[in-house]
């Protein structure tokens, strides 16, 4: 599933539609693809996996236009002498929370893989199957 293209909700052509994708709550599903091989994600900025070809029953949340990262709070914002622990301290909670709101998302959504790419958080892959991860890894290492 597709929940950003270059910014903007993805629009589905004729041909895309001949392709079997499908318009489900204003994201693109893409076809059932035998494996993850066959994923296209060029100029997309967020991509959900999942095992059940039907997909959510509602939307989810889209999480790539926010500063989300997977690194502990405490350490993506450190205390420094000049700044003020209130605003930091509010910083950090609101990161807590955008992270449990995205695992309670993949949790809920029975999501195999997602895949993020955003100006302000970077890359992301979380995937619940053992060998997309280690390619990753192994590609990322080389």
């Amino acid at each position: 599933m597709v929940t950003d293209y270059e910014g903007a909700p993805p629009t589905l052509k004729p041909g895309e539609k001949a392709q079997g994708w499908r318009d489900l709550h204003g994201f693109a599903f893409n076809p059932s693809l035998p494996e993850t091989r066959g994923l296209i994600w060029s100029d997309v900025c967020e991509v959900y996996v999942f095992e059940d070809p039907r997909g959510p029953d509602a939307p989810p949340p889209v999480f790539n236009c926010s500063a989300l990262t997977f690194r502990d709070p405490e350490d993506a914002f450190p205390y420094q002498e000049t700044w003020d622990r209130r605003s930091i301290n509010a910083d950090r909670e609101a990161l807590r929370g955008q992270q449990h709101a995205f695992w309670e998302t993949m949790r809920g959504l029975r999501v195999e893989s997602y895949l993020g790419v955003g100006d302000t958080s970077g890359f992301n892959f979380v995937t619940s199957r053992k060998e997309p991860f280690r390619a990753l890894l192994e590609a990322l290492q080389a």
